[in-house]
């Protein structure tokens, strides 16, 4: 469970108190930088960022926040998680349906709404009856 997710669900706390902790985590995400040196070179980027030190005359930092990483990490590696939890969908769908066409001899569909949203909505932008910003609303 994610930190975030572990706050949200943290009992006995005040929504106010909890929007603020959730903030300050990503307040700090933005801040702290990784040296390139301390990761791995998939994670590496070029951007220098002042330390604050006045007595060396290196005073950069070169790495990404940890906000870069995890978004790095959600695009090399979030996908397959993704794909992983739709397959756990299918298979969940498919037992059912084999649990329901034992019992009674046929089955009601559960169509996937994520997939039939998507599908829809790429059959409308190729059709031109609605802009591809017009989906993000």
């Amino acid at each position: 469970m994610s930190l975030a997710n572990q706050i949200k669900a943290m009992p006995n706390v005040n929504p106010q108190d909890k929007e603020m902790v959730l903030g300050l985590v990503q307040a700090y995400r933005d801040a702290m930088v990784i040296p390139n040196s301390a990761i791995p070179s998939a994670f590496h980027n070029v951007k220098g960022y002042e330390t604050g030190n006045l007595r060396k005359a290196d005073t950069h930092v070169f790495g990404p926040t940890v906000a870069d990483i995890d978004k790095k990490w959600k695009k090399l590696y979030g996908k397959k998680e993704e794909r992983k939890s739709r397959q756990d969908q299918k298979d969940e769908r498919v037992t059912a349906y084999a649990a329901q066409y034992a019992a009674q001899g046929s089955f009601e569909f559960r169509p996937d709404a994520d997939k039939l949203y998507r599908n829809e909505a790429t059959f409308c932008n190729l059709m031109g009856l609605i802009e591809t910003d017009d989906l993000l609303e």
